[in-house]
Order: structure tokens, then sequence, then C-alpha cells
């Protein structure tokens, strides 16, 4: 008989309510941000632009580059993406994924 429930288990058929929420969490960092948006337009743009890559000591500069390449072949050859476009924040998940195990 146990078999039979299992079969018919569908954990898509469970409802749960969402809780409502009492506090706008972040909200004074969101303010933060929206009192300047022309300024942290133009911050951002100019440190990712500056940012280096590689710099450091010469253990972390090779750590740096591991990884990197590390990204870069589970993309291409595992995901078969293009190591041209951006990664989203599934293929970092996927890779850290296939890191840990």
């Amino acid at each position: 008989m146990a078999g039979d429930e299992e079969d018919d288990y569908n954990s898509s058929d469970l409802e749960f309510d969402t809780p409502e929420i009492t506090h706008v969490y972040g909200q004074a960092s969101i303010n933060r941000l929206l009192d300047k948006p022309q300024e942290l337009r133009n911050a951002s743009k100019k440190a990712w632009k500056e940012q280096q890559y590689g710099y450091g000591a010469p253990l972390t500069v090779q750590h740096q580059r591991m990884w990197t390449r590390r990204f870069e072949v589970f993309r291409k050859d595992i995901l078969k993406q293009s190591i041209d476009i951006p990664w989203n924040i599934e293929t970092l998940v996927r890779f850290l994924d296939a890191i840990i195990g």
C-alpha cells in the first residue's frame, strides 16, 4: 500500500502560504541608491573600467588565473557556452556544484 501512495505523491500539489512582509528589508540602502542614480552609474562604470585583474602576490595571481581557466573550460567544454558572452548566476551555481560536488 505504501508504494501506491508514493506513486501518487506529487510535491507540486502542496500549497504553502507566503508569509506577509511586515518590514521592507534593505530599504535604507535602496533609498541611498535612489538618491543619486547618475553619480552611482558613473562611479560604477569607472570602477568597472579601471579594475585590474591579475594583481597581488605571485601565488594570488596564479590562483586568479587558475580559477578563471577552470570556469572558462567549464563554460566552453561542459556547458558548450561561448566565453565571449556574459555568464549568469545559473552558470556560476552549476560550476560551483561541479567543483564542490
